[in-house]
Formats: structure tokens, C-alpha cells, sequence
């Protein structure tokens, strides 16, 4: 496939360099192959331009490495190409173009989940009246999760577990499966937010067989980690009654973590830091907690990620007040 398009290229034919560079990069992307996915994507790009494509073809192209960017923690490259995705969908009234608009926005919104979630939310929303005029079952019911984790995120759970639900039925009746998944994956975050970690870890239950199922290895990662704090979350929710089945969060982290690495995700590596280095203090391991929990500010730091930062610094001040060491541990948490 690559040695396909880089002959057509050569040869000046750019419709079909387009075309192979296209399939080469989504290739590349769904193997986790990041740098070679972004290198593919650009070359695709430029040939887009020889040939003045369609406008539906450049905004998938832009979708595409701006979601390579986003996993490699390119905020900036992720930024443009999502905002060039935005302004070539502009007003059509097309229905492939507006379904492109809704996810540009859609993935527009998770990026500044990571920096500003005011913008998230006026992204979040805008594709939530998209969804609603588009009159498509799935595209509301993906509009509905994202905003529901957008309320969760603004401390209000019940809005974000309402919201969820709405999704989770419209999925189900149209039997879409990872749809099912995702939505199961957001009610588990939603209930361990919420202190309910017996329905928190039933969810995860559900959902983490059905992405290995589908091959889907950021979602696995996400509820992985999710059923990990579900289990170690007493050092948070006090009074939270714990699962009855025995869970371990070390066995459940220790995957994901190798998930990330697999794929290449760098938010997710830093989540899970925090997430290991709060584990291994409530359970007295405090020389792995630090060791953990400074990678993980060094990788959120890298990337700019911001919501990560302050966890792992978060995580740093509660070990140093474990640690008797309140004048770092005030440092720290001042910081974050």
C-alpha cells in the first residue's frame, strides 16, 4: 500500500497517491502505528490539494491526523487540523458534510476536555443541536454521552447518569454494540464519581469483555482503569460500600498501562501514573507511589494536559502529608 502510493507520487498521478496515501494512513492508525499514520495523513493531504478533492475527503483526511495528533499529545497540531476539519464543513446542508461537522465537533470538544472545559462544552453543545436536527438515532445517542460526561466532569452526576442512560437506550435498540460498550464505559465513570461502586463496577463488567470483543483498545483502557479505582477508591469515598466480588485494581492497571504503551496513548499513561501512584500510597508503597506518580507529571507536563497535571501533583501533595512532609505536600498542592 505504501510502496503503491509513493510510486504514483513519483509518477505525478495524485488521484491515485491520494488514494493509496488514504488507505495507508488508516491502516497505520488502526494498528496504532502513530508516526506512520501522521506521515501517511500529510501525504494524503498534499495530494488533496493537487487535486482539489472533495470537500468531504480533505475533512475526513483532517479528522484523521488531527486524531493521531491527539493520541501522540500534539494539542496544537490536533487543534488546527480539527478547526480546518470545522471551516471546511461550514454550512452545507449535506448530510455526509453535517455528519463530518458533528464529529469535528465532537472531536474538537474531547481535545479541550483536556485544557478548558468551557470550550468543551460550547463545542459539546453545538454538536448536540447538530445531532438533534440530523434526526439520526446513534449520532444523538453519541451527543447525549459526551455531554454527560461533560455534566460529570462539572460535578453533577446525576445529570451525567441521565444522560448516559438516554444514550445507552438508543444504542441498545439499535442492537449497536460498541455503542453499548462506550455508553456502559461512561455510566462506570459516572457511578465512581458518584459513590456508587457496586453499580460502578457492574458496568465495567459489562463493558470491558465487549471492547476486548471488538478489538477496541482505547475504550479498554479506559474502563480498565475505572474498574481499578472502583476497588481502591476508599482513600476518596470514605463511606462508599465496596464491591462484593474481589477486584484487583494492581491487576486491572497493570494492563491498561501496557495498552497505553502499546498504543501509543500518552494521556492515558499519565491517567494511569495517578491513578498506580494513588493505589500504591493508600497501600503503603511509598517509594513506587513517588517513583509513579512523578512520571506521570513529567508525561502530562510533556503533552500540556492539564487535568493530568494537577492529578498527579494532587496525588504527590497527599503522599508527602503520608509521608509527614506537609511543606511539600502544601507546595505541591498550591501548584496544582
Amino acid at each position: 500500500m505504501v510502496q503503491l502510493a509513493h510510486h504514483h507520487d513519483k509518477a505525478g498521478d495524485d488521484g491515485r497517491a491520494l488514494h493509496y496515501f488514504t488507505r495507508a494512513a488508516e491502516n497505520a492508525h488502526s494498528v496504532y502505528a502513530n508516526d506512520e499514520a501522521f506521515t501517511h495523513y500529510t501525504r494524503a493531504l498534499e495530494a488533496a490539494k493537487r487535486v482539489s478533492a472533495s470537500a468531504e475527503s480533505v475533512i475526513g483526511l483532517c479528522l484523521g491526523r488531527g486524531r493521531v495528533c491527539q493520541t501522540l499529545g500534539d494539542f496544537e497540531g490536533a487543534l488546527a487540523d480539527y478547526d480546518s476539519a470545522l471551516q471546511l464543513a461550514g454550512s452545507s446542508g449535506k448530510r455526509d458534510v453535517e455528519h463530518l461537522k458533528w464529529r469535528a465537533l465532537i472531536d474538537l470538544g474531547r481535545l479541550w476536555t483536556s485544557r478548558d472545559y468551557q470550550l468543551a462544552h460550547h463545542c459539546f453543545a453545538d454538536a448536540l443541536e447538530l445531532a438533534h436536527r440530523m434526526g439520526d438515532p446513534e449520532v444523538l445517542a453519541g451527543s447525549l454521552n459526551w455531554m454527560g460526561n461533560w455534566y460529570l466532569n462539572q460535578e453533577t452526576p446525576r445529570a451525567a447518569t441521565k444522560h448516559h442512560g438516554e444514550a445507552l437506550e438508543i444504542f441498545e435498540k439499535a442492537g449497536d454494540r460498541r455503542g453499548i460498550a462506550a455508553t456502559l464505559d461512561l455510566l462506570g465513570i459516572a457511578s465512581l464519581l458518584g459513590g456508587d461502586l457496586i453499580a460502578c463496577v457492574g458496568y465495567y463488567d459489562r463493558a470491558i469483555p465487549l471492547f476486548r470483543e471488538l478489538g477496541y483498545l482505547p475504550s479498554l483502557v479506559s474502563s480498565l482503569t475505572g474498574r481499578g479505582h472502583a476497588r481502591g477508591a476508599t482513600f476518596t469515598s470514605l463511606t462508599a460500600i465496596s464491591p462484593a466480588r474481589p477486584i484487583s485494581p494492581r491487576r486491572d492497571f497493570e494492563e491498561a498501562i501496557r495498552i497505553a504503551r502499546e498504543i501509543g496513548s500518552l494521556a492515558d499513561e499519565a491517567w494511569l501514573a495517578w491513578s498506580l501512584g494513588r493505589m500504591h500510597t493508600v497501600q503503603g508503597r511509598y517509594g513506587q507511589a513517588l517513583e509513579v506518580i512523578e512520571q506521570g507529571h513529567d508525561i502530562a507536563a510533556e503533552i500540556g494536559h492539564r487535568e493530568w497535571i494537577v492529578g498527579n501533583r494532587c496525588a504527590l501533595g497527599v503522599l508527602f502529608l503520608e509521608l509527614l512532609a506537609p511543606q511539600k505536600a502544601r507546595r505541591v498542592l498550591d501548584a496544582a
